[in-house]
């Protein structure tokens, strides 16, 4: 799954990963994305300082196109939710932001 930013790929997760996502105050467009599909894509606002989470997940309705092999909309989506603490975030590797574009 490619996340990304304003149409920027920033970074490559796998199952069992996370990454953080520094960004300037203002408007944004965050995407995730698979290779074959259209991206999930969500505007949001970021105040001074604002922390905002989301998790990545496969799109429940595209179970049935994997097992056809017929891939098309959107493979991942992503949803706002609360932070997970450190607790729950140590059963993960962390991924730097990778600069895929560049």
């Amino acid at each position: 799954m490619t996340v990304g930013a304003d149409g920027k790929n920033l970074v490559l997760l796998r199952n069992a990963e996370y990454t953080y996502l520094q960004m300037e105050p203002g408007e944004h467009q965050l995407f995730v994305q698979a290779n074959c599909c259209e991206p999930s894509i969500s505007r949001i606002e970021l105040k001074t300082k604002e922390r905002r989470c989301f998790r990545g997940f496969p799109n429940p309705t595209n179970a049935a196109k994997a097992v056809l092999g017929i891939f098309f909309g959107q493979l991942f989506l992503f949803e706002e939710g609360p932070c997970p603490t450190p607790e729950q975030l140590s059963k993960y590797s962390e991924v730097k932001v990778k600069y895929l574009d560049e």
